[in-house]
């Protein structure tokens, strides 16, 4: 998660090991939230987090890949699994944020079949306005 292009297009700053640790905790203890690590055999290369689960919809809050593996499919593989969850639980559709700088994730939102719903002004974590866009998927049940 530190590596300057994740950091840069998520507009986050560094986190600590501290940091990191006291978060992986409060993970393990929430009820309405679960993360999955995504793997290329043994080799982490992703992450991502769903919440969301007391709606008609299952957000996808985090989805980060490693940049040198984005653009080969684990951010749809990782979203497929999103949804196949969303689905298994009842919900209705799934749902992510994204910012208007963060085009590749655009296109993989676009190429999974969402739609923009929804265009906003928000001030992301390191400060800077940008348009924020919603994206929807409504599952087939």
């Amino acid at each position: 998660m530190n590596l300057p292009d994740i950091v840069k297009s998520l507009h986050t700053v560094k986190t600590s090991l501290n940091e990191w640790e006291n978060t992986y905790s409060m993970w393990l203890s929430d009820k309405y939230e679960k993360n999955f690590i995504i793997y290329s055999y043994e080799k982490p290369v992703g992450w991502m987090k769903l919440n969301g689960f007391d709606g008609d919809a299952v957000w996808i809050s985090m989805l980060v890949i490693l940049p040198e593996y984005q653009r080969k499919g684990f951010g749809c593989f990782a979203i497929n699994c999103a949804e196949k969850f969303a689905a298994d639980c009842g919900f209705e559709k799934t749902c992510i944020h994204t910012q208007s700088d963060n085009i590749k994730a655009q296109g993989c939102y676009v190429k999974c079949g969402y739609k923009a719903i929804e265009e906003y002004e928000c001030t992301c974590g390191d400060g800077e306005k940008l348009i924020g866009y919603t994206f929807e998927k409504k599952l087939e049940n």
